[in-house]
C-alpha cells in the first residue's frame, strides 16, 4: 500500500512514498559523511589529483548534501512538506552532471568518466522529479 499524500504535500506515515523520501535523505547524508571524512574522494572519482581546490569543493558539497539530507529527515519526522527538499535534490542533482559533462567536454575529466558520472547525477535527477511528481 502507497503512503498517502495529505494536503500541504506532507508524507503520512508508513509506506513506499516515506520510504522513497527517508531513503534519498540517507543517501545525501551518506555522501555528506563520505566527503567530510574523504574529501580527496570526488577529485579520484574524476580521475584527477586531489588539491586544496579540489577538497574545499567537496566540503562545500558536502555541506549541501548535508543541509539537503538533514532538512529531508527532519521534515518527514515533523510531519512538513517534503516536495521542496526533494526538488532541491533534483536540482543539485542535476548541477553536477552538467558540471560534469562540461568538464568531461573540455577534457578535464576523461571523456568516459564524464560520461558515466553526469548520467549517474542526472539519473538521481529523474528520479527525484518522478518522486516530487508524486508528492503534490
Amino acid at each position: 500500500m502507497s503512503t498517502a499524500v495529505e494536503p500541504g504535500g506532507v508524507v503520512g506515515p508508513g509506506g513506499a512514498l516515506r520510504a522513497a523520501v527517508a531513503g534519498e535523505a540517507a543517501l545525501r547524508l551518506a555522501f555528506a559523511g563520505w566527503f567530510l571524512v574523504r574529501p580527496d574522494a570526488p577529485a579520484r572519482a574524476w580521475g584527477r589529483p586531489a588539491s586544496t581546490g579540489a577538497r574545499r569543493l567537496a566540503l562545500a558539497v558536502a555541506a549541501r548534501e548535508l543541509v539537503l539530507g538533514a532538512g529531508t529527515a527532519t521534515a518527514l519526522v515533523r510531519r512538513r512538506p517534503v516536495r521542496g527538499w526533494v526538488l532541491a535534490m533534483a536540482a543539485a542533482d542535476a548541477l553536477n552532471g552538467a558540471v560534469t559533462a562540461v568538464a568531461g567536454l573540455r577534457g578535464a575529466v576523461p571523456p568516459g568518466r564524464a560520461a558515466g558520472l553526469a548520467a549517474f547525477d542526472l539519473s538521481g535527477t529523474v528520479s527525484e522529479v518522478l518522486l516530487a511528481r508524486r508528492l503534490r
